[in-house]
Order: C-alpha cells, then sequence, then structure tokens
C-alpha cells in the first residue's frame, strides 16, 4: 500500500504581494544545506507586471535548491524588506548565514536590517 506524502506550503498573501515556500525546502535548507543564500529580483513583463522575487541555495550536489518565492510591485526598499521578512520568518538567521545578492541598494539595506548578524 502506497503511503501519500503531505505537501505542507507556507503561503502568505496581502493586497498586492504574495510569498510561497514549501516546508520540505525549508526543513532540507535548515537541516542539511550550507548556510549560503542567493536573492534576486527580476521584472515581469506581459500580462502580469512586477517583481518576482526569489531565494536558492545549493545543495549537496551543487545543484539550484529553492527556498522561496515572491511578487511585489517593484524592487525597492519596502518590497526587499518585505521579501527577506517573510524568508526570515521561515528559516530563522542561521549561524553563519550569507546572503548573496547583486548588490542592489535595497537589498543591501533590507539586509542589514532583517538579516543583521548574517554576511552579505
Amino acid at each position: 500500500m502506497e503511503q501519500l506524502q503531505k505537501l505542507k506550503l507556507i503561503i502568505k498573501i496581502n493586497s498586492n504581494t504574495f510569498f510561497v515556500a514549501i516546508d520540505a525546502w525549508i526543513r532540507g535548507f535548515t537541516t542539511s544545506l550550507r548556510p549560503v543564500v542567493a536573492v534576486d529580483g527580476t521584472f515581469l513583463k506581459g500580462k502580469y507586471q512586477g517583481t518576482m522575487f526569489v531565494a536558492c541555495c545549493m545543495d549537496g550536489n551543487n545543484q539550484i535548491y529553492p527556498l522561496a518565492f515572491g511578487y511585489g510591485d517593484s524592487e525597492n526598499d519596502a518590497s526587499w524588506s518585505w521579501f527577506l521578512t517573510e524568508l526570515h520568518d521561515v528559516i530563522g538567521e542561521p549561524p553563519e548565514l550569507v546572503i548573496i545578492s547583486d548588490r542592489h541598494k535595497s537589498i543591501e539595506k533590507a539586509v542589514r536590517t532583517v538579516f543583521s548578524n548574517s554576511l552579505h
């Protein structure tokens, strides 16, 4: 008899933003992976406008491992602060955490505020 696995989603929706993570991704990161997280945002074009935010890391086979993604209006201070706060809520701040980014000014500000004990 096959056993069904439950998938626990972490979804937070506000008026113009949403944040999504899968519990298994978060547990994998917090228990087994290097504490190095890459974050980035990209502008959406076409029917849906706005910005897609993503946080990922690398697994033991050096493959991309997703942590979370979100949607907001643009890459600005408020949006990055919101996304990184939601990420912090699900992963915490592991010892020796390193955040990698493209050094966007809004990311720098948000990392200093939200992940104050991490390297960036």
